[in-house]
């Protein structure tokens, strides 16, 4: 993970944003790929040895596509809304932009967690590594917080005739709470520092003392008086406070989507023609 010494400015840091969205905007924000079914079918195939490699090497590339295409055109328009908050003025923009970065970037971290853990061709627990994988795919790419798609998935079905609906299909489909996964995130020391951004920029998005200390200015030749305005100053504020976690988060979901591979064969997942 990309990092310099606490003494960058955050002219420094915007700098870096900046040269992000434009390597992001220089590339294509769209993606045309086939659509798995939003359940794992890999116990289907279990006892198809050749049917479940396929499985294994088709759809889990599929998912990992869904996933890199995605997080790129988030990364994209989450550096390009803290941009545009810098450029008009919009201060609540760069902390809602920020959070919404490290999100991508703990999502994209316990991916490749799973990924890494479970690869391998080899015959041992393969079925079940590949389920495993198939599940947090799934989970990183449809997971919700509302009940909608276990529902759809109750009411339609799974998609194969005679498959029943599993207990797994429903939770998969159910997303983990960030903090969650976080935590996990954390016990990595190349991201623990984002711990302590990630609480404040929370608490820059809900309406609280910390929010509102943004729109305030303090006069020593006027120690009664609190001045209250939405200005240039509340920006600088605000600057101050989510440039860096923006900048190094955006980078590093960049740097760990672009190293993510198959983990059941097939090579690089980023075809030459999607930048």
């Amino acid at each position: 993970m990309a990092d310099t010494a606490n003494t960058q400015t955050a002219d420094g840091w915007v700098q870096r944003i900046r040269s992000l969205r434009q390597e992001l905007g220089s590339g294509r924000l769209y993606y045309d790929g086939n659509t798995p079914d939003f359940v794992s079918n890999v116990a289907v195939h279990s006892g198809d040895t050749p049917r479940l490699r396929r499985y294994a090497s088709g759809v889990i590339s599929a998912r990992i596509m869904q996933l890199y295409a995605a997080t790129r055109m988030k990364t994209f328009s989450f550096t390009d809304l803290f941009l545009s908050g810098i450029e008009r003025n919009i201060v609540y923009g760069l902390p809602f932009a920020a959070r919404a970065q490290i999100e991508v970037l703990i999502v994209v971290w316990d991916v490749s967690q799973v990924l890494t853990k479970n690869q391998g061709t080899d015959e041992k627990a393969f079925a079940e590594r590949v389920e495993v994988v198939d599940r947090a795919l799934i989970k990183a790419v449809y997971g919700a917080r509302n009940d909608f798609l276990p529902k759809l998935l109750k009411y339609y079905g799974a998609g194969m005739p005679e498959r029943e609906i599993l207990t797994g299909d429903v939770e998969a489909l159910q997303a983990t709470n960030i903090l969650t996964r976080m935590k996990k995130m954390c016990e990595d020391s190349r991201y623990a520092h984002l711990a302590d951004s990630y609480e404040i920029l929370c608490e820059l998005a809900h309406p609280n003392m910390l929010q509102n200390f943004l729109l305030t200015t303090y006069d020593e030749k006027r120690p009664k008086i609190l001045r209250w305005a939405y200005d240039s100053e509340a920006l600088k504020k605000a600057l101050a406070l989510t440039a860096k976690p923006m900048a190094l988060a955006s980078e590093a979901t960049m740097e760990l989507i672009d190293t993510l591979q198959p983990p059941f064969g097939i090579g690089t997942i980023v075809p030459a023609d999607l930048p």
